[in-house]
């Protein structure tokens, strides 16, 4: 509902401040200036547009209108910003009109759709010109602070505009504009001489425009940042063998001749090396002659009938010959043999023949190089978006070109320190039937963890380190 009379009538002022239903002529509230020779009138449109983008961001405004009466006491109006009904645009064209006529600011509340506050003020010294501009006003606030700063931007919009015409009537009176087509296109650079209020409507449809390419550009970003994209994980690899046995020393001795070295193939039930048996046939002879002699005295024993002496050396004669078993049975065992097919991985003793070893030390490590395990080293912060079974492309360093297709199989548990980084250790097989590739191959794994978005791959490494500075 709006609270004024129709267009014939007078205008009905709402309750509001005295400086809201008549205001102070604009000749009194804003300056008249007086244009200079030869200036264009630039910095008046860019304050002209600025402060319409003012009315727009900070005071809610809805529309701006520019009101020009006719020969015929009509009001033709031409919208600089924004767009409002046909019913309230009427009301605007009234409010200005009073505006006209009283050469004082105007001011209406409409109800109509929300309640709105509309503002009209003649441009000073400009007969027959108006500006009118629409607010929202559902939170007010302070009223009389309220009204009171959207009158006076108003006044000061109407004083910019004023400038602007009178600027361009003296480039007119000095013959220094030059036609112009309104519609001309907006990326077309306007020259100095192009009649002020057109660049003024050119500057704040630039202003529009750039607001929606900023607004195509976010859009698009979005859009963009949305695109699922495959999140891959790189990590470094280390090749391992599959399977390994050791080789180790099977009681004490002296090592006599090693026949292999690391490199060599070897076969199941091969000789890797010897031992001396030189002191186990010594200690042997020396146990059999002492079984020897406790034979002869269990027998002497039993001739003069003593049976408690008989019984004892009886016991020395199964103690010596157990121990001439043992050492018999490691004399057959002089010959160090491999448990299976492979290459013998560690173990170069050639040069340490002669050496005492003792039992359960190591001499050889042997592996089949037919198949090899990648040992992949996952980034802790990386093995929460890993699972077995995630495709796996690696690419070793002394193989370069050459690349492996595989799966997880396996992830360990615990957390391993390498590189002084903490890692989670997976494994992934790799065939080797050509046998181009040796334990101890360093390169780099790529595993392929899904689908993500753009967004998400760009600032997730971000994201966490922020929220792990500020504890979260």
């Amino acid at each position: 509902m709006l609270l004024d009379s129709p267009l014939a009538g007078s205008v009905v002022t709402p309750s509001l401040p005295a400086f809201v239903s008549a205001a102070a002529p604009i000749d009194s509230a804003v300056p008249e200036s007086t244009p200079t020779q030869g200036c264009s009138g630039s910095a008046s449109v860019r304050s002209m547009t600025a402060l319409i983008q003012r009315l727009f961001s900070r005071y809610d405004a809805i529309s701006l209108t520019h009101w020009t009466r006719t020969s015929t006491g009509q009001l033709t109006g031409n919208s600089l910003h924004g767009a409002s009904s046909a019913e309230v645009r009427k009301k605007a064209a009234s409010v200005a009109l009073q505006s006209l006529a009283t050469a004082e600011t105007q001011s209406q509340i409409l109800t109509a759709g929300g309640q709105q506050f509309l503002v009209a003020a003649s441009l000073p010294s400009i007969p027959g010109e108006a500006i009118s501009v629409l607010f929202r006003c559902e939170n007010c606030g302070n009223a009389a602070q309220w009204f009171e700063s959207r009158t006076r931007e108003v006044e000061l919009a109407a004083a910019h505009l004023a400038i602007i015409t009178r600027l361009e009537t003296a480039a007119v009176d000095r013959g220094d504009v030059t036609a112009a087509d309104p519609s001309e296109h907006r990326d077309v650079p306007s020259p100095p001489t192009l009649p002020l209020r057109t660049r003024l409507l050119r500057a704040v449809a630039d202003k529009k425009q750039d607001a929606r390419w900023i607004v195509g550009i976010c859009a698009a970003t979005l859009l963009i940042g949305a695109i699922p994209w495959q999140h891959s994980i790189r990590c470094n690899v280390i090749c391992e063998p599959a399977e390994r046995r050791f080789v180790v020393a099977p009681f004490d001795g002296r090592l006599l001749k090693s026949l292999v070295g690391p490199g060599d193939q070897v076969a199941p039930q091969q000789v890797l090396a010897t031992l001396d048996g030189g002191e186990l046939r010594t200690q042997i002879a020396s146990l059999q002659a002492k079984l020897d002699q406790a034979v002869q005295r269990r027998s002497a024993a039993l001739s003069s009938g003593d049976g408690s002496k008989s019984q004892l050396e009886r016991l020395e004669v199964q103690h010596l010959r157990s121990e001439i078993a043992l050492l018999t049975s490691r004399q057959n065992h002089l010959e160090i043999r491999s448990p299976i097919a492979g290459i013998v991985i560690s173990g170069d003793l050639k040069r340490a023949e002669g050496i005492p070893l003792q039992v359960g030390e190591n001499l050889y490590e042997i592996a089949p190089l037919n198949r090899l395990v990648a040992e992949i080293a996952i980034p802790e912060s990386d093995v929460s978006n890993v699972q077995i079974g995630m495709p796996t492309t690696i690419r070793l360093d002394a193989v370069a070109g050459t690349s492996h297709q595989t799966s997880l199989t396996q992830i360990h548990p615990r957390a391993e320190i390498r590189d002084n980084e903490s890692v989670f250790v997976a494994e992934a097989a790799i065939d080797n039937h050509d046998l181009a590739l040796r334990p101890g191959m360093h390169g780099t794994a790529s595993i392929a963890a899904g689908q993500r978005s753009i967004a998400w791959l760009l600032f997730h490494r971000p994201y966490d380190a922020l929220r792990g500075w500020i504890g979260w």
